[in-house]
């Protein structure tokens, strides 16, 4: 015996939601994303607009990682050893967020 309709599973992902570039959810309606056909230039001219950590409002200022957006992105997209360097560089003020 084999059921007719089986009864669907759940497909979770890791990141299930990414953050757009005004820090709303990313929506084409919104005009805040970034897609996988815009160029080079286009990605860095829409990263630096991004809103970024809140409390780091000076280069030299040590920055949170956990509340930044474009961190995400990191998880993301980049090795883990990118991401254990952009963490601890960042909590040390050793690169700023456009870096």
């Amino acid at each position: 015996y084999r059921p007719v309709f089986p009864e669907p599973q759940e497909h979770l992902t890791r990141f299930p939601k990414d953050k757009g570039t005004d820090g709303r959810k990313m929506s084409k309606s919104y005009g805040n994303t970034i897609n996988l056909s815009d160029t080079d230039p286009v990605v860095r001219q829409k990263l630096k607009t991004m809103i970024t950590d809140p409390a780091r409002v000076r280069r030299h200022d040590p920055g949170n990682p956990d509340v930044c957006p474009v961190f995400d992105f990191h998880k993301i997209f980049s090795p883990q050893s990118v991401i254990d360097q952009v963490n601890q560089d960042c909590r040390k003020a050793a690169i700023g967020c456009i870096d």
